[in-house]
């Protein structure tokens, strides 16, 4: 189940959901607003964090591994092992639309995706061999750089910092990639 909390009194608010196949991701918004959860149902709610009811729902045909929240709060980004695609939600006005995972190699599926602060630009990890990371511009939702990042056998760590830079943890080293420009 997912339930909200009072974290000064550690008192029990309420419970959010309750899904029987599962909580599979959740993903809070950059300004802890909103709350999105997937569920091994393929179904979705999006709630502000304030509220004890869904915002909005919608359910994709098969299961997603990664999502992002727009830092303005008005899009959520998802993709899913084998999608081949990003699937966007502009939720306020209930409208999915499609883009190409323009992955490099034959991948086909985002481990994570992370938004730029200005909300300009998303970073997906890619599951190539080694990983990488793709850039996309999110007007038009095009590739804009190809950041060869990974290594065989390592998990990365990702976070943008307010003027766009995007860093990498990796076996204790950390790179960046100054996504802005």
């Amino acid at each position: 189940s997912i339930q909200r909390w009072n974290a000064g009194d550690g008192r029990k608010v309420s419970i959010l959901a309750t899904n029987g196949s599962g909580i599979k991701l959740m993903q809070t918004s950059p300004d802890g607003g909103l709350l999105l959860a997937g569920f091994g149902d393929n179904s979705f709610a999006l709630w502000r964090t304030d509220r004890d009811s869904p915002e909005f729902r919608f359910t994709e045909t098969n299961a997603a591994t990664c999502a992002a929240i727009s830092p303005d709060n008005q899009r959520i980004v998802v993709n899913g092992f084998g999608w081949r695609k990003l699937i966007v939600y502009d939720w306020q006005r209930s409208k999915r639309e499609e883009f190409p995972l323009r992955t490099p190699y034959a991948s086909s599926s985002a481990y994570a995706l992370y938004w730029s602060p200005n909300g300009k630009r998303l970073a997906a990890y890619i599951d190539t061999y080694p990983s990488s990371v793709l850039i996309y511009e999110t007007t038009m939702w095009k590739p804009i750089a190809d950041w060869p990042c990974g290594a065989i056998g390592t998990g990365s760590e990702f976070v943008f910092n307010s003027d766009g830079i995007l860093f990498q943890l990796m076996d204790g080293g950390i790179e960046s990639l100054d996504v802005s420009s």
